[in-house]
């Protein structure tokens, strides 16, 4: 299964999720047990089995666990599996690393959702110098919603 075919399913499960009898999820067991191959079908897998009402894989908080990179698309994807199946990582520098995404000069506001979910999955909070450069961001009119 690739990631962009198992994207589209995680739409279609969440939409009828409340349809499927338990033999029925045992049947999508198999296909959100693909060998994980980046901290994207990670996600995947892990949210996937979490519509489903499946157990958490070890092999998702494993993956979680040995990419320990500062990259903000990777801690997106790791922060939300952290909040589903409670994986024990090590966040040493990731809350200064998300409230510098935050502050840095022109941030996305994709930079900005992600930074911002990160944060939250991970239980941590915006840095106040953060919070004030996006407010004044804002009210310039830089950032456009």
């Amino acid at each position: 299964v690739s990631t962009q075919s198992t994207g589209v399913s995680l739409c279609v499960l969440a939409s009828i999720v409340c349809s499927l009898s338990p033999s029925d999820r045992e049947k999508f067991s198999s296909v959100f047990s693909v060998p994980i191959d980046s901290l994207k079908s990670a996600y995947q897998v892990a949210v996937a089995r979490n519509i489903l009402q499946l157990p958490s894989l070890d092999s998702v908080c494993e993956y979680v666990v040995s990419s320990n990179e500062l990259v903000l698309g990777d801690l997106y994807y790791a922060s939300h599996i952290v909040k589903i199946q409670g994986c024990q990582i090590s966040t040493d520098g990731v809350e200064e690393f998300l409230n510098g995404e935050l502050a840095a000069d022109g941030a996305s506001m994709n930079t900005l959702f992600k930074a911002i979910s990160s944060l939250s999955n991970f239980g941590m909070t915006v840095d106040e110098s953060a919070s004030a450069k996006f407010c004044c961001s804002c009210q310039e009119g830089k950032i456009m919603f």
